[in-house]
């Protein structure tokens, strides 16, 4: 499996994101639990941090994929510094909710590439996963759909052949 740094803008996008949902649930801030810590949540003043937490994850995780980085540098931006400060820049359109979901399946897929991010208190992952939970309400067509699917659906009847 490969990896990369993905690029400021990507995290922008994500904490934009999180504080839209915010935003459409008329709350000052985006909150996610994290195993073993609890509540946390994002903000507008806070959104560097986060910000900077998220990219500094993805990072770790490039760097632990790829141990001789050092000499060959990182996949991912061509001028990236692993050391930069990271400044949230709020994007002037926010992704749409199924271009949210896939910039944070991206965004996971490059993080996970060493052992924290599986551990339970991992708050990159945790929020990753609650933002995408909450992403999918906002879809096109969520609200339509049943809650329960009918029992009335008709099936097929299949058959299987014994051996």
């Amino acid at each position: 499996m490969s990896a990369f740094v993905v690029n400021r803008r990507h995290i922008d996008a994500i904490v934009t994101g999180a504080l839209e949902v915010a935003r459409r649930q008329r709350s000052g801030s985006f909150r996610w639990y994290v195993e073993g810590e609890g509540a946390r949540a994002l903000t507008q003043d806070n959104a560097d941090e986060i910000g900077q937490m998220l990219w500094t994850e993805n990072i770790i995780s490039v760097q632990t994929r790829y141990p001789d980085w050092e000499s060959a540098g990182l996949p991912g931006p061509i001028d990236l510094d692993p050391d930069a400060v990271y400044v949230f820049e709020r994007l002037a359109q926010p992704l749409t909710p199924i271009e949210l979901i896939k910039a944070l399946n991206c965004y996971e897929y490059q993080s996970c590439e060493h052992d924290g991010w599986r551990e339970s208190g991992n708050v990159a992952r945790a929020l990753v996963e609650a933002l995408t939970a909450q992403a999918i309400r906002y879809v096109d067509g969520y609200d339509d759909a049943p809650w329960e699917v009918p029992s009335d659906l008709p099936t097929v009847r299949t058959y299987s052949r014994a051996i």
